[in-house]
């Protein structure tokens, strides 16, 4: 009752101020609340909506991270990896490091190696890669030895 009564206020915010930060914000936590109301189809549109409006490349990226997600828990490795991809390319985004390791991964799901690869190589010339979580550094590492394997 409390989520779907919140719901409804940050859709209305959502809808009185759209192109902003307050709008863009309160669709994200639309999509957050619908998605713990398990209406994973409603929270992936509040979502993309976002990612496509959104007015700053950090509340983008948050939102292509968010439409990642989603499409990885759908099983849809392919589209998870091309928007964690995305958001991972924006200037301006903290967490592209993130999101470009999600996308690593997720190409690793779909049997393209290469493109694991190149995210990896592109991951390791960031000079803030030591801030990546141990696990991620590991799979960096590993997808390295093979592209060096493959020489």
């Amino acid at each position: 009752e409390v989520r779907t009564r919140y719901l409804q206020q940050f859709q209305d915010v959502a809808d009185r101020f759209p192109g902003t930060a307050q709008g863009a914000i309160a669709q994200l936590e639309v999509g957050n609340l619908e998605a713990a109301l398990g209406d994973s189809a409603a929270a992936l549109a509040a979502w993309e909506k976002v990612a496509e409006h959104a007015p700053g490349p950090e509340l983008r990226g948050l939102a292509l991270t968010r439409v990642g997600w989603a499409y990885e828990h759908e099983g849809r490795w392919p589209e998870a990896a091309a928007k964690y991809q995305a958001a991972g390319d924006l200037e301006g985004f903290p967490l592209r490091r993130f999101a470009l390791a999600d996308a690593a991964r997720c190409y690793l799901q779909t049997g393209d190696s290469e493109s694991a690869r190149r995210v990896a190589l592109q991951l390791q010339a960031s000079p803030a890669a030591g801030v990546l979580p141990g696990h991620i550094r590991s799979q960096i590492a590993e997808l390295q030895s093979r592209d060096e394997g493959n020489l």
